[in-house]
């Protein structure tokens, strides 16, 4: 009987044993290792300007645009509109938009001091249709992420009936962000 019980517990020693070399094994015996490894990309955006005036870079470029007088023509079209009169080069490795907002709410007085031109008189146009200018920022280009040369143009609207002679100008800001 003392041997039964005795080759039972050897025998459960022995599954125990066998159970645990099953279990550790691997950790010991393994050839293979593998690691978690994390790598971060910064956002990396730039964007310039360039001009007949000037040329500036950075995340958030100034500008400056002197309203043209309008002819006899222009009046009664109701518009001056110039095209190509900046260039933004912009590069990011993210998607992006550029926003366009002005600096003062008016882009000037007449000379005679009666009549205020409203900002939004000047429209931009990057990409698309023409986008009235106010204080507040606007997008008015949004793409994928890459290098770009995009020509600006502006529009300035005059009403006849309205318009007075003046030195008329907007300081225009730029700024590049990511998409969310």
């Amino acid at each position: 009987m003392r041997q039964k019980v005795f080759v039972k517990k050897i025998l459960l020693i022995g599954i125990i044993i066998v159970a645990l070399s099953f279990s550790i094994l691997p950790a010991f015996g393994s050839d293979s290792v593998s690691h978690k490894i994390i790598v971060k990309i910064p956002v990396i955006q730039a964007m310039s300007i360039e001009t007949r005036n000037a040329t500036s870079s950075g995340e958030e470029v100034v500008t400056r645009y002197e309203v043209p007088n309008p002819s006899d023509e222009d009046l009664a079209r109701g518009y001056v509109e110039n095209e190509d009169v900046a260039t933004l080069a912009v590069t990011s490795n993210v998607d992006w938009k550029v926003t366009v907002r002005a600096k003062n709410r008016y882009l000037g007085t007449s000379y005679d001091g009666t009549y205020k031109k409203p900002v939004s008189d000047l429209l931009v146009r990057c990409i698309g249709g023409y986008e009235p200018v106010t204080t507040h920022s606007k997008v008015i280009v949004e793409k994928e992420p890459g290098i770009f040369n995009l020509d600006l143009d502006y529009k300035t609207k005059f009403h006849r009936q309205e318009y007075k002679p003046g030195s008329y100008d907007a300081t225009l800001v730029y700024t590049i962000s990511s998409r969310a």
